[in-house]
Order: structure tokens, then sequence, then C-alpha cells
């Protein structure tokens, strides 16, 4: 069943609003880039009591859109950091970009130290794509 809305500069449209879209399974047009880390002090370090974040852009290099893709930031070793849960991207258009936001913070108890992290894509039920490794650096007394 097609719907039709008035276009108040091009005269009426038909729109199919049940048509869902092509699923591509390509992902190797996405692109990870401009990876900043930011904590409440500066000082580059995530304290116990601290919170921080990691930005990064996901672009699509890509015409054709990419869906079902999520960000997984995953720490290898250290207890005493909590990552913020992933958000799934349902879909990311051709040759558009977005900024990602994973927050980070110390569980109060330890100081973490230093910090190694592995930022994942997940696409579909059971892809990963190892992406990026990132060290952070322990606090210098």
């Amino acid at each position: 069943m097609s719907y039709s809305y008035q276009n108040y500069y091009q005269g009426e449209r038909k729109i199919n609003y049940r048509k869902r879209p092509n699923k591509s399974t390509d992902i190797s047009a996405l692109e990870i880039a401009n990876i900043t880390y930011a904590d409440d002090n500066g000082d580059g370090a995530l304290n116990k009591d601290e919170i921080a974040q990691i930005y990064f852009d996901l672009i699509n290099t890509s015409t054709e859109s990419i869906y079902g893709i999520t960000p997984v930031l995953m720490a290898n070793k250290t207890k005493h950091i909590a990552i913020s849960e992933p958000c799934p991207i349902d879909t990311l258009k051709g040759k558009h970009a977005l900024r990602y936001i994973i927050e980070l913070a110390g569980d109060g108890k330890k100081e973490p130290g230093q910090i190694s992290l592995l930022l994942r894509i997940k696409h579909g039920s059971n892809q990963n794509y190892d992406v990026e490794h990132i060290v952070l650096g322990a606090k210098k007394k």
C-alpha cells in the first residue's frame, strides 16, 4: 500500500512506506577517523573517580547505506573501569559520517593504571571486526 503526501514545491508524490531497504552486508567502506580521548581533568589518564570520553567519526565512503553496525569498546585485563553500553546504528547512509561517543568511568576503588582498549565494529549477529587498539597511559605521580 502506498501513501501520498503534498509537497509544497514539487506537487504530489507517492511514497511506499512498506518497502524495506536492501540490506548492505559490506562494511569495507566504513572508516574510523579522528579518535580523541578527553577526561575531566585533562591529564590524559583515567583516575579512579573520573569520567572520560572517547570520540570518533564513523565514515561511510561508499554510495550505498550500511545497516546494523555497533561500535564496541572492550578493555583488556582491567576490572577497574566501566564502559558505556554500545548503541546500535541502524543506518549509516552512503557518503555520510557520524560522531560516536563512548564514556569510560573509574570504578572508585582503585586507579586503573595503563588501559589497553580494543575498538571493534559488530556487524550483524556474529561478525566482529577489530578496528583500532587504543592505549591510555597511567597517571604520573
